[in-house]
């Protein structure tokens, strides 16, 4: 199975890192099989609208149906959260691609 991951960076080996922001799934390493997905990611990765709307909900700024609304906007397809190190030995590096911010 072929998954890619968004990054601002190039991840030749994955890590379990502790996340600076609220994600999904808590920590581990994140990937879709969707590649525009990914393109997303990379381009959003310091501007990012879903963690934005879960932090405004966990700091209180909205409520539980104002972040529900503003969630269901945002299309996603897949996501999958590898949240051991076992589970990232599994995943090898192919290559990387720089994706352009237009």
């Amino acid at each position: 199975m072929l998954v890619y991951h968004g990054s601002n960076v190039v991840v030749e080996k994955p890590v379990i890192i502790e996340p600076n922001r609220t994600l999904d799934y808590g920590n581990g390493f994140y990937t879709t099989m969707n590649l525009a997905q990914a393109k997303s990611f990379a381009n959003n990765v310091v501007n990012d609208s879903v963690y934005r709307v879960f932090r405004l909900y966990e700091n209180g700024d909205i409520d539980r149906e104002t972040a529900i609304i503003r969630l269901k906007a945002t299309k996603l397809f897949n996501q999958m959260t590898f949240c051991t190190e076992a589970a990232i030995e599994g995943l090898s590096f192919i290559k990387s691609e720089v994706v352009n911010n237009g």
